[in-house]
């Protein structure tokens, strides 16, 4: 059957999921590009002035003028290039600009006389006036290309001990912040800041707006409530608005006054950029990069610079964000550098000397994450009420009384949700030692848990411990303990798995296959040498059906066991029968295989689906890939469509005729599917996960993966942490069918 979705399908994958069609990261270092997908140490290509950069200035044109002691950049449409001597004209860019580049150029440091502040404070109005901190006079204007300008001191009472820093120009005049340093009696040093309006010709001096505490009563804590009142940043938008940051708040200056938009109440604010919109790119002072929708006043997206390739280095040491700048393209630019500073010896608050080296231009597009189709990204951010982070995880198990169980991502915990929606968690470790284990365990697989849908009861064994115990609907635990043959492992039992039909558990063990009655009737053994059939590594799942039916996934073969008997299915010539298995949504059992899908049905194994034409779909789409059809994770839609995912991470979708296949590079997610599974409103969920790693790491491992990585090449190691620069450990792609949910 060919559905109405299969076209949406089609439509929508010829065609761009989102408004961006991929990942878009540009980062310029000292002598590396990473550009479309590739790193590149191309002399052609690389912009060494990139790693000194200490501020970004936007053009009237939309492009950035990046300043630096050595020289100065522009960015343009997503390239960076070093800027000639002298390649501003007036009549073209203005005298600002024009003065700013010559400064910056004949800035030469003068142990003397320091007349430079800091680059990144310089700004202009819309008159044309630059506006250039100084040391000796408290503010230099320059109106005309090639003058020097003239001196404009501030008030007497911040005069010499103040100094201004991040001007921005409005239409006449500027604002800034003010700081000094104060010295403690025990030799440590605090600062105080003002925020400075300056309308060209008086200035206007204040405290940044705060909440009033005790502490503004008390003189004696005078100093501490000033740390209340820094001022981090200043950012003009493209729609002519003037964001303010303080300590964690952000203010709009309208008319003179500053008004308090939202605040992050967790973290300090560092540094600030908003595009048109309205998501501000925010560098936080605990390491987290933080996207903020300006509308919605939420956060959107919280993640850590050092995990990421944010400052454009592989570097343990991470460089500091100098300055963020909006391109013309909506695109956020971001100048990193390690910085030196040489503070003047009388006083602390002016800067004799910065030096900015080491760090990078990175410019990137922020992720779309939902699309208006019915394919959509869903993570804690986008999804409001974050239910949907509750279903993430490895399996999921169901009882008749309505509760659901989650197996996390990582195998350390499991969650409930009962029939009235209230969630709790348990980790293994916990579960252990209320089970009264001296030694607990703490990790366990999708294979360790079986569970008795009429009673509701959890029957778990541990994969390190072999510590087997159940977990009642009334969440109390117990231990089990087994008398097996020896023959069959004695006490140890490797895999549990529950039979509702006949109150019965089964046990994979080190030399067989046990069934164990839970009402004391007779234990029966199956012997490896008996079905042919091994418990260790060539073991990949047993599952129950409804008739009380265990169904093996082995390495030779599929196995059917009852209380009475055994019969395996063999493997064909090439490739596993079963390499694990499903049911459809009309709860018939299907063995996922390396050749295809077969059904269990009546007693038998029969191919229904083959993977040829997968690979036929794999080859067109990706022709240059090697395209496997081994299938990891699978599940079957509401109209009992199959959906599966492959060992290369590929997704495909068959309605029963045709398949289509497609990455999730465009999701901004990890590169590893975890899980795919159709949730309680029939939505197919596909899991994008950190893999949990192995509960065991042998020496071989550890060694095998030291040897990989040191032989993996500089630009390897920059596109790995590139891929990985935005993404959600736990990251759901959905697609809704009824696109109502």
């Amino acid at each position: 059957m060919k559905s109405n979705f299969m076209l949406l399908l089609l439509a929508l994958f010829a065609n761009s999921v989102f408004a961006q069609s991929s990942k878009h990261w540009t980062i310029y270092g000292n002598d590396f590009v990473y550009q479309n997908g590739k790193y590149s140490q191309d002399e052609k290509l690389t912009v060494p002035l990139a790693s000194h950069v200490s501020s970004l200035k936007r053009l009237k044109d939309g492009r950035i003028f990046g300043t630096s002691q050595q020289g100065a950049i522009l960015v343009s449409n997503g390239q960076v290039r070093n800027v000639k001597a002298h390649e501003f004209s007036s009549e073209e860019h203005g005298d600002p600009i024009v003065n700013l580049e010559n400064f910056v150029r004949g800035y030469k440091p003068n142990p003397d006389f320091h007349e430079l502040m800091d680059l990144k404070s310089a700004g202009w109005d819309t008159e044309g006036n630059l506006y250039i901190p100084d040391v000796k006079m408290g503010l230099r204007i320059m109106k005309e290309a090639g003058v020097k300008g003239k001196y404009v001191a501030i008030p007497d009472t911040y005069k010499s001990t103040w100094a201004l820093y991040n001007i921005v120009g409005l239409d006449k005049g500027f604002i800034a912040g003010l700081s000094k340093v104060i010295k403690r009696k025990d030799g440590s040093s605090t600062e105080e800041y003002r925020f400075v309006y300056f309308n060209g010709t008086d200035y206007k001096i204040e405290k940044l707006p705060k909440e009033p505490s005790e502490n503004d009563k008390n003189p004696l804590m005078s100093a501490a409530s000033e740390r209340e009142h820094i001022l981090t940043d200043i950012f003009k938008d493209k729609k002519g608005r003037y964001w303010v940051t303080g300590k964690n708040k952000v203010f709009l200056f309208k008319e003179g006054q500053l008004e308090e938009q939202f605040s992050i109440k967790t973290d300090n604010i560092k540094a600030f950029a908003v595009n048109d919109k309205g998501e501000a790119l925010i560098d936080m002072a605990s390491g987290n990069v933080v996207v903020y929708d300006i509308n919605a006043k939420k956060i959107d997206m919280s993640f850590k610079k050092s995990k990421t390739i944010i400052c454009g280095t592989l570097s343990s040491s991470y460089p500091k964000i100098t300055d963020i700048e909006v391109d013309d393209k909506n695109r956020f630019v971001i100048a990193t550098a390690n910085v030196s500073t040489k503070y003047n010896r009388k006083n602390k608050s002016f800067i004799e000397e910065q030096t900015f080296n080491g760090g990078a231009v990175v410019i990137l597009d922020l992720p779309t994450y939902q699309s208006e189709s019915s394919l959509k990204i869903l993570n804690s951010y986008t999804d409001k009420d974050e239910k949907f982070l509750e279903l993430v995880g490895q399996d999921h198990l169901n009882d008749d009384l309505g509760n659901q169980y989650i197996l996390a991502v990582n195998g350390e915990s499991i969650r409930k949700i009962d029939a009235q929606g209230n969630t709790k968690e348990f980790t293994i470790e916990d579960l252990t030692k209320k089970a009264g284990y001296k030694y607990p365990d703490f990790k366990i697989y999708t294979s360790n848990w079986s569970i008795d849908k009429k009673s509701g009861a959890l029957y778990i064994t541990t994969p390190t411990r072999k510590l087997t115990f159940k977990m009642k609907a009334d969440e109390s635990v117990e231990q089990i303990t087994f008398v097996l043959d020896k023959k069959l492992g004695g006490k140890s039992a490797k895999l549990m798995v529950y039979d509702n039909v006949n109150d019965a558990l089964w046990l994979a063990t080190g030399k067989g296959y046990v069934y164990h009655p839970m009402n004391g009737g007779e234990i029966k053994y199956f012997t490896k040498k008996e079905t042919g059939l091994g418990t260790g590594y060539g073991l990949f799942q047993m599952r129950m059906d409804e008739k009380g039916t265990l169904w093996v996934s082995n390495s030779k073969g599929v196995g059917a066991f009852t209380k009475d008997g055994f019969k395996v299915y063999e493997n064909p010539k090439e490739g596993n029968l079963s390499n694990f298995i499903i049911e459809d949504y009309n709860g018939v059992a299907n063995c996922i295989g390396g050749k295809g899908v077969a059904q269990i049905k009546d007693g038998a194994v029969n191919e229904i689906t083959s993977f040829q034409a997968l690979k036929e779909a794999l080859d067109k789409k990706f022709p240059d890939a090697p395209n496997s059809t081994m299938v990891k994770k699978a599940c079957f839609d509401k109209e009992n469509q199959l959906w599966v995912a492959t060992k290369d991470n590929i997704i495909g979708h068959f309605d029963g005729t045709n398949w289509e296949v497609f990455t999730l590079n465009k999701f901004y997610t990890d590169e590893d599917v975890f899980d795919i599974f159709l949730d309680r409103n029939d939505r197919v969920n596909i899991v994008i996960a950190k893999m949990p790693a192995p509960v065991i790491t042998t020496p071989t491992q550890t060694a095998a993966a030291a040897e990989a990585a040191a032989k993996e090449t500089v630009g390897q190691k920059f596109e790995k942490k590139v891929n990985k620069s935005i993404y959600f450990e736990s990251t759901v792609v959905l697609v809704d069918k009824n696109n109502e949910n």
